[in-house]
Protein backbone atom coordinates (compact mmCIF):
# COMPACT_ATOMS: atom_id res chain seq x y z
CA UNK A 1 0.00 0.00 0.00
CA UNK A 2 1.45 3.60 -0.86
CA UNK A 3 1.15 5.96 1.34
CA UNK A 4 -0.73 4.17 3.84
CA UNK A 5 -0.67 4.70 7.93
CA UNK A 6 -0.35 1.42 9.75
CA UNK A 7 0.58 -0.39 13.39
CA UNK A 8 3.23 -2.88 12.09
CA UNK A 9 3.64 -6.15 14.28
CA UNK A 10 5.26 -8.59 11.43
CA UNK A 11 8.74 -9.28 12.17
CA UNK A 12 11.57 -11.56 10.63
CA UNK A 13 13.42 -13.71 13.32
CA UNK A 14 17.09 -12.42 12.80
CA UNK A 15 16.30 -10.64 9.33
CA UNK A 16 18.02 -7.78 10.92
CA UNK A 17 20.75 -6.46 13.16
CA UNK A 18 18.23 -4.59 15.01
CA UNK A 19 14.32 -4.52 16.01
CA UNK A 20 13.15 -0.89 15.68
CA UNK A 21 10.84 -1.53 11.99
CA UNK A 22 9.85 -4.88 13.06
CA UNK A 23 8.39 -3.67 16.47
CA UNK A 24 5.32 -2.78 16.74
CA UNK A 25 4.76 0.66 16.89
CA UNK A 26 3.00 3.32 13.85
CA UNK A 27 4.52 3.22 10.49
CA UNK A 28 4.33 6.07 8.01
CA UNK A 29 5.24 4.91 4.49
CA UNK A 30 5.06 8.17 2.18
CA UNK A 31 5.10 8.93 -1.14
CA UNK A 32 5.38 11.52 -3.39
CA UNK A 33 2.03 13.59 -4.82
CA UNK A 34 0.58 13.98 -8.13
CA UNK A 35 1.23 17.63 -7.72
CA UNK A 36 4.86 16.94 -7.42
CA UNK A 37 5.52 14.81 -10.20
CA UNK A 38 3.78 16.72 -13.02
CA UNK A 39 5.12 16.38 -16.55
CA UNK A 40 6.47 13.68 -18.86
CA UNK A 41 9.38 11.49 -17.16
CA UNK A 42 10.89 9.27 -19.75
CA UNK A 43 14.16 6.50 -17.89
CA UNK A 44 15.66 3.84 -19.89
CA UNK A 45 18.15 2.18 -18.33
CA UNK A 46 20.49 -0.99 -19.07
CA UNK A 47 23.58 -3.09 -18.52
CA UNK A 48 24.79 -6.80 -18.89
CA UNK A 49 21.87 -8.24 -16.59
CA UNK A 50 18.83 -5.92 -16.11
CA UNK A 51 17.05 -3.63 -18.65
CA UNK A 52 14.27 -1.54 -17.61
CA UNK A 53 12.22 1.77 -19.11
CA UNK A 54 10.43 4.11 -16.82
CA UNK A 55 7.95 6.42 -17.88
CA UNK A 56 5.77 9.11 -16.41
CA UNK A 57 3.69 11.80 -17.22
CA UNK A 58 1.30 13.82 -14.78
CA UNK A 59 -1.46 16.69 -15.52
CA UNK A 60 -3.86 18.21 -13.77
CA UNK A 61 -7.92 17.93 -14.51
CA UNK A 62 -8.80 21.43 -12.90
CA UNK A 63 -7.28 23.52 -9.74
CA UNK A 64 -8.17 21.04 -7.39
CA UNK A 65 -7.61 17.36 -8.82
CA UNK A 66 -4.38 16.31 -10.71
CA UNK A 67 -3.27 13.08 -11.72
CA UNK A 68 -0.46 10.95 -12.87
CA UNK A 69 0.14 7.22 -15.01
CA UNK A 70 2.90 5.08 -15.32
CA UNK A 71 4.40 2.13 -16.65
CA UNK A 72 7.45 0.40 -15.68
CA UNK A 73 8.94 -2.68 -17.96
CA UNK A 74 11.42 -5.06 -16.05
CA UNK A 75 14.13 -7.45 -18.17
CA UNK A 76 16.33 -9.20 -15.88
CA UNK A 77 19.31 -11.95 -17.07
CA UNK A 78 19.64 -15.25 -15.39
CA UNK A 79 22.38 -15.57 -12.97
CA UNK A 80 24.64 -18.23 -13.46
CA UNK A 81 25.40 -21.12 -10.62
CA UNK A 82 29.09 -22.22 -9.20
CA UNK A 83 30.52 -24.18 -12.58
CA UNK A 84 29.12 -21.44 -14.81
CA UNK A 85 26.12 -22.53 -16.50
CA UNK A 86 22.84 -20.90 -16.19
CA UNK A 87 20.60 -20.76 -13.32
CA UNK A 88 17.74 -20.26 -15.49
CA UNK A 89 15.78 -17.95 -13.08
CA UNK A 90 15.75 -14.86 -15.80
CA UNK A 91 12.10 -12.66 -15.32
CA UNK A 92 10.34 -10.16 -16.88
CA UNK A 93 7.52 -8.02 -15.56
CA UNK A 94 5.11 -5.10 -17.04
CA UNK A 95 3.53 -2.74 -14.51
CA UNK A 96 1.15 0.15 -15.09
CA UNK A 97 -0.96 2.58 -12.78
CA UNK A 98 -2.44 5.86 -12.13
CA UNK A 99 -3.10 8.08 -9.48
CA UNK A 100 -5.99 10.58 -8.79
CA UNK A 101 -5.25 13.48 -5.70
CA UNK A 102 -8.10 15.74 -4.85
CA UNK A 103 -7.70 18.59 -2.19
CA UNK A 104 -10.07 21.46 -1.05
CA UNK A 105 -10.04 22.90 2.28
CA UNK A 106 -9.82 20.68 4.84
CA UNK A 107 -10.13 17.41 2.52
CA UNK A 108 -8.07 15.21 0.54
CA UNK A 109 -8.90 12.31 -1.48
CA UNK A 110 -6.63 9.87 -3.55
CA UNK A 111 -7.68 7.26 -5.61
CA UNK A 112 -4.90 4.82 -6.99
CA UNK A 113 -4.18 1.58 -8.60
CA UNK A 114 -1.96 -0.91 -9.95
CA UNK A 115 -1.47 -3.84 -12.25
CA UNK A 116 1.23 -6.02 -13.38
CA UNK A 117 2.13 -8.86 -14.52
CA UNK A 118 5.53 -11.22 -14.91
CA UNK A 119 6.83 -14.33 -16.10
CA UNK A 120 10.10 -16.04 -14.07
CA UNK A 121 12.27 -19.12 -15.32
CA UNK A 122 13.13 -21.97 -13.35
CA UNK A 123 15.80 -24.19 -13.26
CA UNK A 124 14.79 -27.68 -14.43
CA UNK A 125 10.71 -26.84 -14.82
CA UNK A 126 8.44 -24.94 -16.68
CA UNK A 127 8.04 -21.08 -16.25
CA UNK A 128 5.74 -19.16 -13.95
CA UNK A 129 3.55 -16.60 -14.12
CA UNK A 130 2.07 -13.77 -11.71
CA UNK A 131 0.15 -11.32 -12.17
CA UNK A 132 -1.31 -9.11 -9.94
CA UNK A 133 -4.01 -5.52 -9.76
CA UNK A 134 -5.12 -3.46 -6.69
CA UNK A 135 -6.81 -0.57 -6.02
CA UNK A 136 -6.78 2.01 -3.01
CA UNK A 137 -8.66 4.67 -1.84
CA UNK A 138 -7.64 7.28 1.26
CA UNK A 139 -9.82 10.24 2.96
CA UNK A 140 -8.21 12.67 5.09
CA UNK A 141 -9.83 15.41 7.05
CA UNK A 142 -7.42 17.77 8.90
CA UNK A 143 -8.61 20.66 11.13
CA UNK A 144 -5.93 22.26 13.91
CA UNK A 145 -6.19 19.24 16.15
CA UNK A 146 -7.57 16.34 14.60
CA UNK A 147 -5.90 14.22 11.13
CA UNK A 148 -8.41 12.17 10.19
CA UNK A 149 -7.59 9.34 7.75
CA UNK A 150 -10.05 6.42 6.83
CA UNK A 151 -8.41 4.02 3.64
CA UNK A 152 -9.39 0.90 2.02
CA UNK A 153 -7.42 -1.41 -0.22
CA UNK A 154 -8.47 -4.24 -2.83
CA UNK A 155 -5.85 -6.57 -4.45
CA UNK A 156 -5.80 -9.81 -6.09
CA UNK A 157 -2.28 -11.81 -6.70
CA UNK A 158 -2.18 -14.91 -8.53
CA UNK A 159 0.11 -17.81 -9.42
CA UNK A 160 0.38 -19.29 -12.32
CA UNK A 161 2.55 -22.89 -13.21
CA UNK A 162 2.96 -25.18 -15.39
CA UNK A 163 0.76 -28.44 -15.28
CA UNK A 164 1.39 -30.31 -11.71
CA UNK A 165 2.83 -27.25 -9.91
CA UNK A 166 1.73 -25.62 -7.32
CA UNK A 167 -0.65 -22.22 -8.63
CA UNK A 168 -2.53 -20.09 -6.25
CA UNK A 169 -5.20 -16.81 -6.28
CA UNK A 170 -5.12 -14.46 -2.91
CA UNK A 171 -7.98 -11.35 -2.50
CA UNK A 172 -7.27 -9.23 -0.03
CA UNK A 173 -9.24 -6.84 1.37
CA UNK A 174 -8.49 -3.97 4.01
CA UNK A 175 -9.87 -1.10 5.77
CA UNK A 176 -8.75 0.71 8.01
CA UNK A 177 -9.36 4.06 10.14
CA UNK A 178 -6.95 6.50 12.35
CA UNK A 179 -7.04 9.50 13.57
CA UNK A 180 -4.30 12.24 15.43
CA UNK A 181 -5.43 14.14 17.84
CA UNK A 182 -3.42 17.48 19.56
CA UNK A 183 -4.13 16.89 23.62
CA UNK A 184 -3.27 19.96 25.10
CA UNK A 185 0.32 21.67 23.86
CA UNK A 186 2.69 18.74 24.78
CA UNK A 187 0.60 15.63 23.64
CA UNK A 188 -0.45 13.61 20.69
CA UNK A 189 -2.67 11.11 20.76
CA UNK A 190 -2.89 8.09 17.65
CA UNK A 191 -5.81 5.80 17.46
CA UNK A 192 -7.53 3.56 15.19
CA UNK A 193 -8.46 0.32 14.29
CA UNK A 194 -8.28 -2.21 11.07
CA UNK A 195 -10.14 -4.92 9.78
CA UNK A 196 -8.47 -7.06 6.60
CA UNK A 197 -9.70 -10.09 5.05
CA UNK A 198 -7.31 -13.00 3.03
CA UNK A 199 -9.18 -15.26 0.79
CA UNK A 200 -7.21 -17.54 -0.87
CA UNK A 201 -7.24 -21.01 -3.03
CA UNK A 202 -4.22 -23.65 -4.46
CA UNK A 203 -4.93 -25.30 -6.58
CA UNK A 204 -2.48 -28.08 -8.78
CA UNK A 205 -1.40 -29.01 -5.73
CA UNK A 206 -1.05 -32.69 -4.24
CA UNK A 207 -2.60 -31.81 -1.28
CA UNK A 208 -0.09 -29.37 -0.06
CA UNK A 209 -2.60 -27.29 1.57
CA UNK A 210 -5.79 -28.76 3.51
CA UNK A 211 -8.18 -27.49 3.21
CA UNK A 212 -7.11 -25.69 -0.18
CA UNK A 213 -8.89 -22.36 0.58
CA UNK A 214 -9.70 -20.35 3.02
CA UNK A 215 -10.95 -16.86 4.02
CA UNK A 216 -8.97 -15.27 6.73
CA UNK A 217 -9.66 -11.97 9.45
CA UNK A 218 -7.13 -10.34 10.89
CA UNK A 219 -8.60 -7.11 12.88
CA UNK A 220 -6.92 -4.54 15.01
CA UNK A 221 -7.28 -2.07 17.34
CA UNK A 222 -4.26 0.48 18.52
CA UNK A 223 -3.51 3.79 20.40
CA UNK A 224 -0.68 5.73 20.82
CA UNK A 225 0.77 8.31 23.35
CA UNK A 226 3.34 10.97 22.44
CA UNK A 227 3.44 13.02 25.83
CA UNK A 228 6.58 15.50 26.01
CA UNK A 229 7.74 15.86 29.48
CA UNK A 230 9.39 19.26 29.30
CA UNK A 231 11.67 20.33 26.65
CA UNK A 232 14.41 17.87 26.92
CA UNK A 233 11.99 14.54 27.22
CA UNK A 234 9.45 13.10 25.48
CA UNK A 235 7.68 9.54 25.68
CA UNK A 236 5.62 7.52 23.91
CA UNK A 237 4.16 5.11 24.89
CA UNK A 238 1.82 2.19 22.08
CA UNK A 239 -0.44 -0.49 22.36
CA UNK A 240 -1.54 -2.62 19.51
CA UNK A 241 -4.07 -5.09 20.15
CA UNK A 242 -4.64 -8.17 17.38
CA UNK A 243 -7.00 -10.54 16.66
CA UNK A 244 -5.31 -13.14 14.44
CA UNK A 245 -7.41 -16.15 12.32
CA UNK A 246 -5.11 -18.99 14.25
CA UNK A 247 -3.90 -17.54 17.91
CA UNK A 248 -6.91 -15.07 18.97
CA UNK A 249 -6.31 -11.81 20.26
CA UNK A 250 -2.67 -10.07 21.69
CA UNK A 251 -1.56 -7.34 23.30
CA UNK A 252 1.73 -5.95 21.74
CA UNK A 253 3.23 -2.75 23.65
CA UNK A 254 5.63 -0.32 22.86
CA UNK A 255 7.34 2.40 25.14
CA UNK A 256 9.94 5.26 24.25
CA UNK A 257 11.62 7.84 25.76
CA UNK A 258 14.06 10.15 24.15
CA UNK A 259 15.96 12.67 26.29
CA UNK A 260 17.23 16.07 24.23
CA UNK A 261 20.35 16.25 26.39
CA UNK A 262 21.49 19.94 24.49
CA UNK A 263 20.89 21.35 21.51
CA UNK A 264 23.37 18.33 19.06
CA UNK A 265 22.71 15.31 21.76
CA UNK A 266 20.22 13.03 21.87
CA UNK A 267 19.74 9.80 24.29
CA UNK A 268 16.73 7.49 23.66
CA UNK A 269 15.66 3.74 24.46
CA UNK A 270 12.94 1.89 23.29
CA UNK A 271 11.41 -1.74 25.17
CA UNK A 272 8.58 -3.52 22.33
CA UNK A 273 7.00 -6.44 21.54
CA UNK A 274 6.06 -8.31 18.50
CA UNK A 275 4.82 -11.91 17.40
CA UNK A 276 5.26 -13.61 14.42
CA UNK A 277 1.47 -15.31 14.14
CA UNK A 278 0.58 -18.49 12.68
CA UNK A 279 0.05 -18.90 9.00
CA UNK A 280 -1.52 -21.36 6.97
CA UNK A 281 1.89 -23.00 6.13
CA UNK A 282 2.26 -23.54 10.16
CA UNK A 283 -1.37 -24.79 10.36
CA UNK A 284 -2.43 -26.70 7.32
CA UNK A 285 0.60 -27.59 5.56
CA UNK A 286 0.45 -31.52 4.31
CA UNK A 287 3.50 -32.57 2.05
CA UNK A 288 4.28 -35.94 0.45
CA UNK A 289 6.94 -37.58 -0.45
CA UNK A 290 6.83 -40.91 -2.85
CA UNK A 291 2.71 -40.72 -2.19
CA UNK A 292 3.25 -40.88 1.61
CA UNK A 293 3.21 -37.47 4.08
CA UNK A 294 5.87 -36.49 5.04
CA UNK A 295 5.16 -33.14 6.71
CA UNK A 296 2.18 -32.01 8.31
CA UNK A 297 0.92 -28.36 9.93
CA UNK A 298 0.32 -28.17 13.59
CA UNK A 299 -3.32 -26.55 14.52
CA UNK A 300 -1.84 -25.77 17.75
CA UNK A 301 1.15 -24.08 16.84
CA UNK A 302 2.18 -20.76 18.62
CA UNK A 303 2.83 -17.49 17.72
CA UNK A 304 6.78 -16.44 17.31
CA UNK A 305 7.62 -14.29 19.86
CA UNK A 306 9.80 -11.12 20.07
CA UNK A 307 10.49 -8.94 22.98
CA UNK A 308 13.16 -5.86 21.99
CA UNK A 309 15.37 -3.72 24.09
CA UNK A 310 17.25 -0.73 22.66
CA UNK A 311 19.13 2.07 23.69
CA UNK A 312 20.78 4.57 21.89
CA UNK A 313 23.01 7.82 21.36
CA UNK A 314 23.11 10.19 18.30
CA UNK A 315 25.18 13.74 18.21
CA UNK A 316 26.44 16.55 15.50
CA UNK A 317 30.04 17.20 18.24
CA UNK A 318 30.21 19.71 14.98
CA UNK A 319 28.70 20.98 12.02
CA UNK A 320 30.98 18.80 9.51
CA UNK A 321 30.39 15.68 11.75
CA UNK A 322 27.42 13.87 13.00
CA UNK A 323 27.30 9.76 14.95
CA UNK A 324 24.38 7.87 16.28
CA UNK A 325 25.76 4.38 18.17
CA UNK A 326 22.70 2.36 19.12
CA UNK A 327 22.76 -1.37 21.13
CA UNK A 328 19.93 -4.11 21.21
CA UNK A 329 19.14 -7.16 22.90
CA UNK A 330 15.91 -8.97 21.03
CA UNK A 331 14.98 -12.11 23.35
CA UNK A 332 12.96 -14.95 20.93
CA UNK A 333 10.47 -17.41 22.03
CA UNK A 334 8.19 -20.36 20.76
CA UNK A 335 10.94 -20.02 17.79
CA UNK A 336 9.47 -22.92 15.08
CA UNK A 337 10.92 -25.99 14.98
CA UNK A 338 10.29 -29.92 13.33
CA UNK A 339 9.21 -32.31 15.31
CA UNK A 340 8.65 -36.43 14.50
CA UNK A 341 5.25 -37.71 15.10
CA UNK A 342 5.96 -39.69 18.61
CA UNK A 343 8.36 -41.24 20.38
CA UNK A 344 7.46 -44.44 18.32
CA UNK A 345 6.50 -42.79 14.89
CA UNK A 346 8.99 -40.75 13.07
CA UNK A 347 6.52 -40.15 10.41
CA UNK A 348 4.57 -37.52 9.57
CA UNK A 349 6.89 -34.65 10.85
CA UNK A 350 5.18 -31.40 12.34
CA UNK A 351 6.11 -27.86 12.89
CA UNK A 352 6.56 -27.25 16.72
CA UNK A 353 7.72 -24.12 18.92
CA UNK A 354 10.50 -25.22 20.49
CA UNK A 355 13.54 -23.38 20.25
CA UNK A 356 14.42 -20.11 22.15
CA UNK A 357 17.26 -17.85 22.99
CA UNK A 358 18.47 -14.31 21.70
CA UNK A 359 20.73 -11.89 20.19
CA UNK A 360 22.37 -8.84 20.57
CA UNK A 361 24.73 -6.37 19.08
CA UNK A 362 25.03 -2.88 17.79
CA UNK A 363 25.19 -0.31 15.27
CA UNK A 364 27.11 3.11 14.82
CA UNK A 365 27.08 5.33 11.40
CA UNK A 366 28.53 8.58 11.14
CA UNK A 367 28.11 11.33 7.96
CA UNK A 368 31.80 13.61 7.40
CA UNK A 369 31.68 16.32 5.76
CA UNK A 370 35.21 16.53 5.14
CA UNK A 371 35.02 19.46 2.20
CA UNK A 372 32.05 21.25 0.75
CA UNK A 373 31.98 18.94 -2.30
CA UNK A 374 33.24 15.70 -0.58
CA UNK A 375 31.28 13.51 2.14
CA UNK A 376 31.69 10.58 3.78
CA UNK A 377 29.47 7.77 5.67
CA UNK A 378 31.02 5.06 7.38
CA UNK A 379 28.79 2.25 9.45
CA UNK A 380 28.85 -0.97 10.88
CA UNK A 381 26.44 -3.29 12.62
CA UNK A 382 27.49 -6.42 15.36
CA UNK A 383 25.26 -9.11 15.51
CA UNK A 384 25.89 -12.01 18.39
CA UNK A 385 23.17 -14.80 18.02
CA UNK A 386 22.79 -17.56 21.09
CA UNK A 387 19.60 -19.78 20.20
CA UNK A 388 18.95 -23.28 21.59
CA UNK A 389 16.51 -26.03 21.80
CA UNK A 390 14.03 -26.22 24.23
CA UNK A 391 14.11 -29.29 26.40
CA UNK A 392 12.16 -32.27 24.52
CA UNK A 393 13.49 -30.82 21.21
CA UNK A 394 14.34 -33.37 18.33
CA UNK A 395 17.30 -30.56 17.36
CA UNK A 396 16.22 -31.88 13.73
CA UNK A 397 17.69 -29.44 11.04
CA UNK A 398 19.71 -28.10 13.81
CA UNK A 399 19.57 -24.37 14.84
CA UNK A 400 20.38 -23.01 11.08
CA UNK A 401 16.69 -23.75 10.28
CA UNK A 402 16.51 -19.95 12.33
CA UNK A 403 18.44 -18.13 9.30
CA UNK A 404 21.91 -17.47 8.64
CA UNK A 405 23.01 -13.74 9.39
CA UNK A 406 26.40 -12.33 9.04
CA UNK A 407 28.22 -11.78 12.52
CA UNK A 408 29.47 -8.26 11.42
CA UNK A 409 29.10 -6.02 8.49
CA UNK A 410 30.85 -2.55 7.43
CA UNK A 411 30.28 0.07 4.79
CA UNK A 412 31.79 3.02 4.04
CA UNK A 413 30.30 5.57 1.29
CA UNK A 414 31.65 8.36 0.02
CA UNK A 415 30.35 11.32 -1.95
CA UNK A 416 31.69 13.54 -4.30
CA UNK A 417 30.61 16.75 -6.04
CA UNK A 418 32.61 17.09 -9.06
CA UNK A 419 31.64 20.61 -10.27
CA UNK A 420 27.87 21.58 -10.65
CA UNK A 421 26.74 19.01 -12.78
CA UNK A 422 29.24 16.07 -12.11
CA UNK A 423 28.29 13.50 -9.12
CA UNK A 424 30.29 10.70 -8.33
CA UNK A 425 29.25 8.29 -5.33
CA UNK A 426 30.93 5.19 -4.31
CA UNK A 427 30.33 2.68 -1.34
CA UNK A 428 32.83 -0.33 -0.09
CA UNK A 429 30.63 -2.98 1.85
CA UNK A 430 32.03 -5.81 3.82
CA UNK A 431 29.95 -8.53 4.77
CA UNK A 432 31.47 -11.65 7.14
CA UNK A 433 31.24 -15.30 6.58
CA UNK A 434 27.71 -17.05 7.40
CA UNK A 435 28.20 -20.41 9.53
CA UNK A 436 25.45 -22.68 8.16
CA UNK A 437 25.78 -23.08 4.94
CA UNK A 438 29.13 -22.07 5.09
CA UNK A 439 29.43 -18.70 2.96
CA UNK A 440 32.45 -16.94 2.60
CA UNK A 441 32.92 -13.47 3.40
CA UNK A 442 33.00 -11.03 0.88
CA UNK A 443 33.94 -7.54 -0.12
CA UNK A 444 32.43 -5.19 -3.03
CA UNK A 445 32.36 -1.61 -4.79
CA UNK A 446 29.41 -0.26 -5.85
CA UNK A 447 30.03 3.36 -7.77
CA UNK A 448 27.57 5.62 -9.57
CA UNK A 449 28.75 8.36 -12.03
CA UNK A 450 26.36 10.58 -12.70
CA UNK A 451 26.20 13.85 -15.05
CA UNK A 452 23.18 16.72 -15.01
CA UNK A 453 23.49 17.42 -18.62
CA UNK A 454 20.57 20.12 -18.53
CA UNK A 455 17.79 20.88 -16.17
CA UNK A 456 15.73 17.87 -18.26
CA UNK A 457 18.35 15.39 -19.10
CA UNK A 458 20.48 12.91 -16.55
CA UNK A 459 23.25 10.32 -17.32
CA UNK A 460 24.70 7.76 -14.90
CA UNK A 461 26.56 4.77 -15.34
CA UNK A 462 26.96 2.46 -12.28
CA UNK A 463 28.59 -0.41 -11.43
CA UNK A 464 27.83 -3.15 -9.27
CA UNK A 465 30.02 -6.17 -7.13
CA UNK A 466 32.92 -4.18 -8.55
CA UNK A 467 35.59 -6.10 -6.34
CA UNK A 468 35.22 -9.38 -7.70
CA UNK A 469 33.32 -11.49 -11.12
CA UNK A 470 31.14 -13.24 -9.14
CA UNK A 471 30.45 -14.12 -5.45
CA UNK A 472 27.72 -16.05 -3.09
CA UNK A 473 25.93 -14.29 -0.90
CA UNK A 474 24.00 -17.50 0.53
CA UNK A 475 24.58 -20.97 0.13
CA UNK A 476 22.70 -24.02 -0.18
CA UNK A 477 23.07 -27.54 -0.85
CA UNK A 478 23.87 -27.25 -4.49
CA UNK A 479 25.98 -24.50 -4.11
CA UNK A 480 23.77 -21.58 -4.36
CA UNK A 481 23.26 -18.54 -7.39
CA UNK A 482 26.32 -16.14 -7.78
CA UNK A 483 25.59 -12.53 -7.45
CA UNK A 484 27.57 -11.45 -10.96
CA UNK A 485 29.97 -8.01 -11.47
CA UNK A 486 26.93 -5.91 -13.44
CA UNK A 487 26.88 -2.30 -14.77
CA UNK A 488 23.67 -0.32 -16.12
CA UNK A 489 24.10 2.77 -17.97
CA UNK A 490 20.56 5.54 -17.65
CA UNK A 491 19.22 8.18 -19.11
CA UNK A 492 16.46 10.20 -17.36
CA UNK A 493 14.75 13.27 -19.06
CA UNK A 494 11.66 15.26 -17.77
CA UNK A 495 9.78 17.63 -19.83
Amino acid sequence: MSSSTACGRSWAPMASASAPEYANGVINIITRTTAETQGSLVAPDGGNLERNLNARYGGQLNEATQYRIYTKLVDNSALELPDGTSAHDAWTKAQGGFRIDWARGADALTLQGDAYRATENQLDAGDVGIAGANVLTRWQHTTEGSQLQVQAYVDQTQRRAPIGGDAFVLHTYDVEIQDALAVGANQRVVVGAGERVNSYGITNSDALFVPPSRTLNLADVFAQDTISLGRPVKLTIGLKLEDDPYSGWAPLPDIRASWDVGDKTLLWAAVSKAIRSPSPFDDDVVEKLAGKVFLTGNAQFEPEKLTAYEVGYRAQPTTLVSLSVSSFYNVYDDLRTIEPDSALSFLPLHWGNLMQGDTYGVEAWSNVQLTDWWRLAPGVKWLHKDLHFSPGASGLLGLAQAGADPSTQAQLRSSMDLGRSVTLDASLQHVSALPAPITPGYYDVTARLAWRVSPTVDLSLSGFNLTRAHHIEFAVADGGEEISRSFIAAVRVTF
